[in-house]
């Protein structure tokens, strides 16, 4: 915007430039110099102080400042979220995500959240940040309308919009911070500080009008105005034929008078609305747009917005009903900017890296036709194998190398809608291969991921001849058995099972890393039998964990307990109350969260669960399937077999919350007997 209004001012220039090479003609490296020159005087005034764009004046200034002057937002060490990935110019970088929440923000205004200066120090040194590519352009207003398109505006926007709005394409991790980028540290487990001066960019969301989804439908307005051209079902924009996607073609006419006569004034948001279901579009892709009549007043435009995945199952709209559906014009404003400072201390990286490792890995860049679990056992088997007895370095990079090969196929472990294993087979001969270097260094396991690290260690153990272990014909992992003394009762023992050879869900990480590395070293299974003989989890233990894995079985532990129960039920509460209402959860923690708040009897979280799992495909062989299960188990406490949740995501697209009901007792939602919808059981 300010390069087009300093390249309209600098445009009669141009013109004294024209008349004068018409008298006197000037030589061609003179008029290129000119050219030049007069390009680096329009770039030079659209950068200076001069120029202004409408974008970056504030609206309401009083109001802005009324919103954040005073507050702070809350941002706890549970909302950070941190992982590695490898930077090809700098090596391998943390990335640091956080969440702000500030309360009592009413409907239809939102702070746009943006990192002004963050300072991380660890043992008192300031730790190095590595700057983002375009971060500066988040914290101009002039880039809102652009960071409108990314951030979930369901249950944000004001009356009459329902409070209860589901998003349906855009995720939750837009709602989040952009991350911090620092090099990782040495030592991650030492606690660090930070200390973060944030920016909140306040936007008001003004509905200029809704009409019907139908040609010849018009919203009018004092300051812009839209016709419906046509609709075209499973069309985009190009004329591509597009299942489930529906194109808008409109007419739009925007005043720029009221916008201080900008060029390219700030266009309303135009959103798609399903009432029945109460979810929305709002990441239109656009065409070239048809302008007409710049800087007479008004302009106006014929555009093209295409939107995804509307005439879907889960979604209840159809071509039959398309025009029961709604358009809605959404104008933002922007109010003004207040700024903030928070600090976190004493936090601990390695508490909130995901995974909880240091070695980037190679993502999955491959698309596999063969079966690419044989395709990744030849990968492992051409690498060239260093010598056990060489130097450390060269059998690191060794290790390194197999694991980043394991994610670069990792869909050798994809599963059928079943829950079945797609490419049968298991991964024992990546441990067989790594085994004999593991026994050499046992400090390298620490640097494996799960589930690799599993497979490595009980080969390693195996190849170490550990007592107590041994490997069954069709089991990926050794079993463990063993008959110890006690030794609080002379000359009586007891019996170590387990099968595999440690219980991997109940064992932390930590804890698993030291004992084998100890076993490696003494050759004996001693530092393994606390593992295996472990007493269940305190209260006081899943509480600890419990911020950081909110989920409703550990709930229900919890609020039975006095001391947790308001605890449990705040920290779920506050959670619930940042996530972003969408039906695109990107971490399983939003989904657990979802449900732990329905375990809590809340009607409208039962309703957002029903309503993300009926957006999903029945065949569907993502995370999100298998994660309903355990969904299940949780709200409803019954146990779901894989070949059922097909048909429980069938049934959500016709349950509301009316058709269960809430036992307080046992904390969990029970289908009444003759549900509206469909009576089979959950």
């Amino acid at each position: 915007m300010r390069f087009v209004e300093a390249a309209w001012l600098v445009g009669p220039l141009m013109v004294v430039l024209l008349l004068w090479h018409r008298r006197r003609p000037l030589s061609l490296r003179k008029r290129l110099s000119a050219l030049a020159v007069l390009a680096l005087v329009a770039y030079g005034l659209a950068v200076s102080p001069l120029m202004h764009s409408w974008f970056e004046a504030p609206q309401n200034v009083a109001l802005a400042q009324q919103l954040g002057d005073g507050r702070q937002p809350t941002v706890l060490p549970v909302d950070f979220q941190m992982d590695t990935y490898v930077d090809e110019k700098r090596g391998p970088l943390l990335r640091v995500h956080a969440s702000a929440a500030l309360d009592g923000v009413p409907r239809g205004i939102i702070p746009i959240w943006s990192n002004v200066d963050t300072t991380i120090t660890q043992n008192g040194k300031k730790l190095p940040l590595v700057p983002s590519a375009n971060a500066e352009g988040y914290l101009n207003p002039q880039m809102l309308s652009f960071t409108l398109h990314f951030t979930p505006l369901a249950g944000d926007l004001a009356a009459p919009a329902p409070a209860d709005l589901l998003c349906t394409d855009v995720s939750q991790s837009n709602h989040r911070l952009r991350p911090l980028q620092l090099p990782v540290p040495n030592d991650l487990t030492m606690p660090v500080d930070i200390d973060m001066q944030l920016a909140a960019s306040w936007v008001q969301l003004r509905e200029l009008g809704q009409a019907p989804l139908k040609a010849g439908a018009c919203i009018r307005s004092p300051e812009a105005e839209l016709e419906v051209i046509a609709v075209k079902a499973h069309w985009d924009e190009r004329g591509t034929r597009r299942p489930g996607a529906v194109t808008l073609t409109v007419r739009q006419s925007m005043r720029t008078l009221s916008s201080r006569h900008a060029w390219w004034p700030v266009g309303p948001k135009i959103m798609l609305q399903a009432p029945g279901k109460r979810l929305t579009w709002q990441n239109a892709m656009q065409s070239s747009s048809d302008w007409r009549s710049l800087r007479l007043g008004w302009v106006h435009s014929v555009v093209s917005y295409t939107f995804q995945d509307v005439l879907t199952d889960g979604s209840g709209v159809t071509e039959a009903n398309l025009e029961q559906q709604q358009i809605q014009w959404i104008k933002p404003d922007y109010l003004g900017s207040t700024y903030h400072h928070v600090e976190v201390k004493g936090m601990r990286l390695s508490e909130h890296l995901q995974p909880p490792d240091i070695w980037p890995y190679t993502h999955n860049a491959t698309h596999q036709e063969a079966n690419p679990r044989e395709a990744f056992l030849a990968h492992i088997l051409r690498l060239p194998r260093p010598d056990p007895a060489g130097p450390r370095a060269e059998i690191a990079r060794y290790v390194a190398n197999v694991c980043s090969a394991s994610r670069a196929y990792e869909r050798r472990a994809d599963l059928n809608h079943f829950s079945e294993p797609l490419w049968p087979g298991d991964d024992r001969q990546l441990g067989e291969l790594l085994a004999p270097y593991i026994v050499k260094h046992p400090d390298l396991i620490t640097q494996i991921k799960a589930p690799d690290a599993f497979v490595v260690m009980g080969a390693a153990l195996l190849k170490a001849g550990i007592p107590g272990f041994h490997q069954e014909a069709d089991a990926e992992q050794p079993s463990y058995q063993r008959v110890v003394a006690v030794s609080a009762q002379p000359g009586v023992s007891q019996s170590l099972m387990s099968k595999p050879w440690v219980p991997f869900a109940t064992v932390e990480r930590d804890r698993l890393d030291v004992a084998v590395m100890q076993m490696l070293k003494t050759g004996s299974d001693e530092p393994l039998r606390p593992l295996v003989m472990q007493e269940p989890q305190s209260l006081e233990k899943i509480w600890q964990e419990f911020p950081r894995a909110v989920n409703g079985v550990n709930l229900r532990f919890l609020v039975r307990d006095s001391h947790y129960r308001e605890k449990a039920i705040g920290e779920t509460r506050r959670q619930y109350a940042m996530l972003a209402r969408t039906v695109k959860p990107e971490r399983r923690k939003e989904v657990d969260t979802i449900a732990a708040m329905a375990v809590l009897g809340e009607a409208e979280a039962l309703d957002w669960l029903l309503r993300l799992a009926s957006f999903q495909h029945e065949d569907g062989q993502n995370w999100l399937n298998s994660c309903l299960r355990d969904v299940h188990q949780a709200v409803f406490d019954i146990e779901l077999a894989p070949r059922k949740v097909a048909a429980f995501i069938v049934n959500c697209r016709g349950w509301t919350p009316a058709d269960f009901r809430y036992d307080t007792e046992k904390m969990r939602w029970e289908l009444r007997e003759n549900p509206a919808a469909n009576s089979k059981k959950p």
